[in-house]
């Protein structure tokens, strides 16, 4: 069996869980992996293979898998701490964050403070803008995962979600970015918004997946999969200079 070890951060009393793979390296560059929407850690545990023996990381952010759920404190600002503190206390060295869906501006933001930390970025298939959720996202997401236990919590991360564009903070990011998107209708990312990117950060490339929508890793999970192992192979090279 692949060996996953289970552990803990905290933000600000909020208790956040992780899962990691591998060892860390001074060759090879670490990859976080952090999930969109109400995705959760475990939701990468059939990847992390994949990139044996590179160290890596999957975390749930609050209200997510089974971190906490506090009652509130779901800003875009709250979700930003949670990757800081996760990454604070796994202690990795200038890891590439791997950001899909509504994950992307958390990590934008956290990059645009802290590029120096990192030694690459992967967004998947989102603008660089933090949504504002309409009332009827949280019967869409209650249906889609059958979680109505959980409908509390995603009453309280559409109530404090708020429309906020973070193009402007993109300069700052100065670490290699690799932009991924769909090329079929339900992706997230039009061609404008992925021109905006190429423009915006200096040391960006955009890759696009032809047949796939939304979900990036369908109907091809290795041209996923083989996207980042070559924009790690080229950040484990740079970082050996």
């Amino acid at each position: 069996m692949f060996p996953v070890t289970e552990k803990w951060a905290a933000q600000d009393g909020v208790r956040l869980h992780y899962l990691v793979s591998g060892a860390e390296d001074v060759a090879r560059t670490p990859l976080v992996f952090v999930p969109g929407g109400l995705g959760a850690a475990e939701d990468y545990m059939a990847d992390m293979p994949a990139f044996a023996p590179r160290l890596c990381l999957a975390m749930s952010l609050r209200g997510q898998g089974v971190s906490d759920a506090p009652d509130a404190g779901y800003r875009l600002q709250d979700f930003t701490a949670d990757l800081e503190a996760v990454l604070a206390a796994s202690e990795v060295e200038r890891p590439c964050l791997m950001a899909y869906s509504m994950a992307v501006p958390i990590a934008i933001a956290y990059a645009a403070q802290h590029a120096h930390r990192l030694g690459g970025l992967i967004l998947g298939d989102y603008p660089a803008v933090y949504p504002q959720l309409p009332p009827e996202w949280v019967d869409s997401a209650v249906f889609m995962l059958g979680r109505l236990n959980d409908r509390p919590i995603m009453e309280a991360i559409q109530q404090e979600s708020a429309e906020t564009p973070l193009w402007e903070q993109l300069p700052a990011i100065t670490c290699p970015v690799l932009v991924l998107r769909g090329g079929q209708p339900g992706a997230k990312l039009d061609e404008a918004d992925a021109a905006r990117y190429q423009q915006l950060l200096p040391r960006a490339r955009v890759l696009t997946f032809p047949f796939s929508d939304h979900a990036l890793w369908d109907p091809d999970p290795d041209q996923f999969i083989n996207a980042i192992k070559i924009f790690l192979a080229e950040l484990d090279t740079a970082r050996l200079r």
